[in-house]
């Protein structure tokens, strides 16, 4: 689980993100920038095995992520598999694609399946970094039914 910080004398909870990427060095770069920017991070390399925790999370055995980050092609489910799946989660948290095929059909698809952006790698980490804040403010908005 997460750890809790101080904030204004008071015990709060960084922002969880899920992220899940194949690609191990990016997704290590991804999870230090993260963290180095206050989120908790749980992170794994195949789209299988992200599901399952997602599926978890959804069934109130897992904390729900505050964002997800998914990328478009792993192993086991595609980050598009994934997201499709997702659609039947009552809660469901604010996802972003990453992908590195330059194809607007995937901007379409991942819009339609209810991702909150798609991010085209090569990607900028203060792109990233901007995104997860914009969509964990809106997740946290939600859950104070705001």
């Amino acid at each position: 689980m997460h750890e809790q910080q101080r904030t204004s004398g008071v015990l709060s909870t960084p922002p969880l993100v899920f992220l899940a990427d194949d690609d191990e060095v990016l997704r290590l770069v991804l999870k230090e920038e993260l963290l180095a920017h206050g989120y908790a991070v749980e992170d794994v390399g195949d789209g299988a095995r992200a599901l399952e925790l997602l599926s978890m999370a959804a069934d109130g055995l897992a904390p729900i992520p505050d964002v997800v980050i998914l990328d478009v092609r792993m192993p086991g489910y595609s980050g598009l598999g994934v997201l499709n799946v997702m659609r039947r989660f009552a809660r469901r948290p604010p996802t972003l694609l990453l992908t590195g095929v330059q194809d607007p059909s995937i901007d379409i698809l991942g819009r339609t399946l209810g991702a909150y952006r798609v991010l085209h790698k090569p990607i900028e980490l203060c792109a990233v970094l901007e995104a997860v804040r914009d969509a964990a403010t809106s997740m946290r908005a939600r859950s104070r039914g705001g």
